[in-house]
């Protein structure tokens, strides 16, 4: 696919637009959460500021509860959104190299379905991370990526960073409800995308 057209709904266009720290999209399956966290991605890294080298470089974890949800779910999301000659794909690595105009972004998958998975996030240095289907994914790790945005590039190298996550709407005893709904702290935001 060569010309991908995207059109975001009202709710998609209000979380584009917003800055904050932590941006939760919250809806039913189906309603275009995934997508437009991919979207989010691509359009942040279209306008990270231009480095020495003369690109605009970033560097985004995405994260999902299993590898086997990862691969099957997530990635092949962001293969269909992310035109094919734009991306070049490092299984051995879970890494997906995307390359178009000056813009160059790394994205690299990881499971994060245990606590003993922070440890694969504390030597990263990311500018964003997203997190798909945050309702299955620990606390502890999420908590854990919030340190780790706003490190790439380095030095200052400028530009929005952050945690973007969807998910399916949690019951109120679960931490995203408490967090995103009842304490929701200093930049943090929760957008409800309704049915697609």
């Amino acid at each position: 696919m060569s010309n991908i057209v995207y059109n975001a709904s009202p709710t998609l266009q209000k979380f584009h637009a917003d800055d904050d720290f932590v941006r939760m999209l919250m809806g039913p399956f189906g309603s275009g959460k995934s997508v437009g966290c991919i979207a989010e991605i691509m359009s942040r890294a279209a306008r990270m500021p231009v480095q020495r080298s003369g690109k605009r470089t970033s560097r985004w974890v995405v994260g999902r509860n299993s590898y086997r949800e990862l691969t099957d779910t997530t990635l092949r999301t962001a293969e269909d959104w992310i035109p094919q000659h734009w991306r070049r794909w490092t299984a051995s690595d879970m890494r997906m190299d995307v390359t178009f105009q000056d813009v160059h972004l790394e994205l690299l998958f990881r499971a994060l379905d245990r606590p003993d998975d922070i440890k694969k996030l504390l030597s990263l240095e990311l500018t964003g991370a997203f997190i798909n289907e945050s309702r299955e994914v620990p606390k502890a790790v999420f908590d854990a990526i919030q340190g780790r945005v706003g490190r790439f590039p380095r030095k200052g190298g400028g530009g929005w960073f952050g945690i973007i996550c969807d998910t399916n709407p949690p019951d109120t005893d679960h931490w995203i409800y408490r967090v995103f709904e009842e304490d929701r702290p200093d930049g943090y935001k929760v957008y409800h995308q309704p049915s697609g």
